[in-house]
């Protein structure tokens, strides 16, 4: 009976840790202030409504609830996804240049973007500049932080040398882009007004795009139809960052200093400034005071580190084995295996010459447990145990 209750509390002990509360969920937010806009989540130090609820003006977002579902915005620009790791995906128009048979133009739409005096940046790590057509000149030019221009030129007389897939400059290329710089223009210019080339491609595009999303296919050239797919839209990543201080000395010299308990500072990428990330062992928004909550690896069955018995602790959580077992209790360490205790083995033999049943004992398994038992050996006259020739053990 007393084998039993043993296993049972070696059981209950390995299933406790899954039975614990779940880690309470933080808020995105600060407390009183919406937190979505449709189906995105808005995170400190973004915020909408009131003043409070943001940083400041910069970080300012509105929520357009005349769309179904409501669209987020900053300034004009829509907001598709908002990253606490320094990145805000944006919906970005794209410019084009179209022409009719005659060789006129018929639809043209040129665009910049200019976020001087903002905390953001194009980001040169998520972003390609983008153009496709077969009469084409398209050209980025940087400015405000960084001075630049690059393009590319196209020309191509029939669909059959451009490939799905592929922006290595026939039908449609790609350059990447520098970091740092705050405005850019968007110019497009055709050779021969796309008159050789109406019939599959009378038109241009240009834009800054995230490069993630945009695989480019030959049905984009022909007609208005890519413009008409995307709605003259396409998404482009900025890079964000609390601007103008640099970690470590950002706790001192920023008197809005926006990481919270719990989490770490570090400095932007691309050079605007610094953000926040909760440290090890924590998840949430660094950018609220208590934010960063404790991560409670124990209470999720699958992901549960623990191969014995996992407890939690702040900002991490510690592996043992439960009463008779033995190991560092972690999945990717020893675990726990069965403590090998020593066994006594016991043979019998007889010899009948010597009408002697001798019952030798050893001990298997090793260990010092059994002190003086180990290498006895003990024999034991038949008349003595009662047993006849023919026994059976």
């Amino acid at each position: 009976m007393s084998l039993l209750v043993a296993l049972l509390q070696s059981f209950l002990l390995m299933i406790w840790p899954t039975m614990a509360a779940p880690s309470k969920v933080s808020s995105m937010a600060k407390p009183g202030c919406n937190e979505t806009c449709g189906n995105i989540t808005v995170l400190h130090p973004f915020g909408l409504d009131q003043p409070n609820c943001y940083r400041d003006e910069h970080y300012s977002l509105t929520c357009n609830y005349t769309f179904n579902p409501p669209k987020l915005f900053l300034g004009s620009l829509e907001v598709l996804e908002i990253s606490s790791l320094g990145h805000l995906r944006i919906n970005n128009y794209m410019s084009f240049d179209c022409y009719k048979s005659s060789g006129k133009n018929s639809k043209s739409f040129s665009y910049w973007v200019d976020l001087m005096n903002w905390p953001y940046t194009f980001s040169a790590t998520h972003n390609r500049f983008t153009a496709i057509g077969c009469d084409t000149q398209a050209y980025i030019i940087g400015s405000s932080g960084r001075n630049f221009t690059s393009g590319c030129s196209m020309l191509c007389s029939d669909l059959g040398s451009v490939v799905n897939g592929s922006c290595s400059g026939i039908g449609c290329c790609q350059t990447s882009i520098p970091r740092g710089f705050k405005r850019f223009d968007l110019q497009l210019y055709s050779y021969y007004n796309h008159i050789y080339v109406r019939s599959f491609s009378n038109c241009s595009y240009a834009f800054l795009v995230d490069s993630n999303w945009y695989n480019f296919s030959v049905s984009d050239l022909p007609g208005y139809d890519f413009y008409d797919k995307y709605k003259g839209r396409i998404p482009m990543v900025l890079d964000w960052a609390i601007e103008n201080h640099w970690c470590p000395n950002a706790s001192t010299t920023d008197s809005k200093y926006a990481c919270g308990n719990n989490s770490e500072c570090f400095d932007s990428p691309n050079g605007l400034g610094y953000l926040c990330n909760c440290s090890k062992g924590y998840q949430g928004n660094p950018y609220l005071e208590d934010g960063c909550q404790d991560i409670n690896e124990c209470e999720d069955p699958n992901n549960n580190p623990c191969e014995g018995i996992c407890t939690n602790t702040p900002g991490g959580y510690t592996c043992s084995c439960p009463h008779g077992k033995k190991g560092d209790g972690r999945k990717d360490g020893t675990g726990c295996s069965v403590t090998q205790f020593p066994v006594l083995q016991v043979t019998l033999e007889y010899r009948p010459d010597q009408t002697e049943l001798m019952h030798r004992w050893s001990v298997v398994g090793g260990g010092s447990n059994f002190g003086p038992l180990a290498g006895i050996e003990v024999g034991l006259r038949l008349d003595q145990i009662g047993l006849a020739q023919g026994y059976t053990v």
